[in-house]
């Protein structure tokens, strides 16, 4: 795709306003990076919260479903 003369790179899953497309426009794309997002922030959260000091896990799954939503 060209426009005013800037070349622009075809992409299967494109964002557009921080949503994840396909060609189908399923939510598929954007789930699965929501996910991949939410786990990562659950692997740093759980690292931070120790079984005998740290951070209480119960905000811990709070803030996990608040960041996938």
């Amino acid at each position: 795709l060209k426009v005013n003369g800037q070349d622009f790179p075809e992409s299967k899953t494109p964002t557009y306003i921080g949503v994840t497309l396909n060609r189908k426009l399923t939510w598929c794309p954007q789930i699965e990076n929501a996910t991949a997002k939410a786990r990562h922030m659950l692997t740093i959260m759980s690292k931070l919260a120790g079984s005998k000091w740290g951070a209480n896990t119960s905000p811990q799954n709070t803030l996990l479903w608040k960041s996938a939503t």
